[in-house]
């Protein structure tokens, strides 16, 4: 039976998630996302400084929350350090480049190459335990 206190830690972790869903799923999330995947400079900017990027472009990260930018591919379950939720958007995309070496007549090979631009919202710091 869950007592008072993890009751309050519950209600705490239910209200920072609603806000982190509110802002994952707001417009001007969005047009900041859309901003920062639109060039490779945009998302070196997002990556570097995500908090005063998301907010140059409206998009004012709420208290108790933080954002972060990555170009790798998405990681799967989080490590062992509790955290309560995360929320990742990301997009990847997979292309094949031609590559030929030099000899005559040249050998050509595809190669298999990927892209992503990832976001990650998830409490600043843990819940703590009351």
């Amino acid at each position: 039976m869950p007592t008072k206190a993890s009751k309050k830690v519950d209600a705490g972790e239910v209200k920072l998630r609603s806000t982190a869903e509110k802002f994952v799923s707001s417009n001007k999330t969005w047009s900041a996302i859309q901003a920062a995947t639109a060039s490779r400079e945009s998302f070196a900017k997002a990556e570097k400084d995500p908090q005063a990027f998301f907010a140059s472009h409206g998009a004012k990260l709420p208290k108790g929350l933080t954002i972060e930018v990555f170009a790798h591919r998405p990681r799967s379950m989080p490590g062992p350090d509790w955290i309560p939720f995360i929320l990742e958007l990301h997009s990847c995309r997979t292309f094949w480049v031609r590559e030929c070496d030099d000899s005559s007549p040249p050998k050509c090979a595809f190669k298999e190459q990927s892209i992503c631009f990832g976001f990650r919202v998830r409490p600043r710091v843990p819940l703590p335990k009351v």
